[in-house]
């Protein structure tokens, strides 16, 4: 587990959703302990992400495995994500921060949020349209 910062507009969706987004879904308010994205019933739910990625990589014509293995839904998403920072601009070494690769010390990893700035700034260069879900380049 660890602390990875979000753009300003996501935070703002984020709030909307659970201002009312999250009881037209659920049919309650939320509670403090409520998970961000509930099931209908307000439970933990496993949605069918990484089958319903698949899908969509074959309806565009695009290949469902990386050699022997199934392109998954994390997959997908973790290299949209570092593809972004990079065409944003991102250094190499925030981009690893920030995917969780760069090793640094247990004190530095698990005490130390000296660096959240730089990683909320580096994340902040992805620029997104809400209202069609595309990056803007």
């Amino acid at each position: 587990m660890r602390t990875n910062p979000l753009p300003h507009l996501a935070v703002r969706v984020l709030r909307a959703w659970k201002a009312a987004g999250w009881a037209r879904h659920v049919g309650r308010h939320p509670r403090p302990d409520d998970l961000v994205f509930p099931g209908l019933n307000g439970k933990p739910q496993r949605p069918l992400d990484a089958t319903l990625f698949r899908r969509d990589l074959k309806a565009a014509k695009l290949p469902v495995k990386y050699g022997p293995e199934a392109i998954t839904y994390k997959d997908g998403t973790r290299h949209s994500f570092a593809t972004w920072l990079g065409a944003a601009g991102v250094p190499d070494e925030l981009i690893g921060r920030l995917m969780g690769h760069s090793a640094r010390s247990v004190t530095r990893r698990h005490y130390v949020g000296d660096d959240l700035a730089r990683l909320r700034d580096a994340v902040e260069k992805i620029v997104l349209d809400v209202s069609t879900g595309q990056v803007i380049q």
